[in-house]
C-alpha cells in the first residue's frame, strides 16, 4: 500500500467510526473483541495486502491480458523494478514441471 492509499485507509477510519472494525470483523476475524483497537491504524495500513491478496490480484491481472506476466506494480514501479513500462512475460516454457491453474 503506498502513503496515498494509507492516509486515505486512516482517514476514513477516523471519520468513520465503527465501519472499519465492521469490515475487520467481517473480512478477516472471527472474535473482534479480542483486538486492540488502539491499533487500529496499524491493521488498517496494513489492510488488504500479503501474499493471498496479490496472488488474487496477480491472477487478475493475468486474466485481463495475453499470457502470463510477473506482477504489474504501475508503470513507475514496474520502470524502478524491471526497467519497462509493462512487466515482463513469465518463460512458461522454461517449467519443466506438471502445472495446473485451478
Amino acid at each position: 500500500m503506498n502513503w496515498w492509499e494509507e492516509e486515505t485507509t486512516l482517514l476514513f477510519c477516523s471519520l468513520f467510526e465503527g465501519v472499519c472494525e465492521g469490515l475487520i470483523g467481517t473480512l478477516a476475524d472471527a472474535d473482534p473483541s479480542v483486538d486492540n483497537m488502539e491499533r487500529l491504524d496499524v491493521f488498517m495500513s496494513n489492510f488488504p495486502a500479503g501474499s493471498p491478496y496479490q496472488d488474487l490480484v496477480l491472477f487478475a491481472q493475468n486474466t485481463a491480458k495475453e499470457g502470463f506476466h510477473q506482477f504489474n506494480y504501475g508503470e513507475r514501479d514496474n520502470i524502478k523494478i524491471y526497467g519497462s513500462v509493462e512487466p515482463p512475460k513469465i518463460p512458461l516454457e522454461n517449467f519443466k514441471v506438471p502445472v495446473a491453474l485451478i
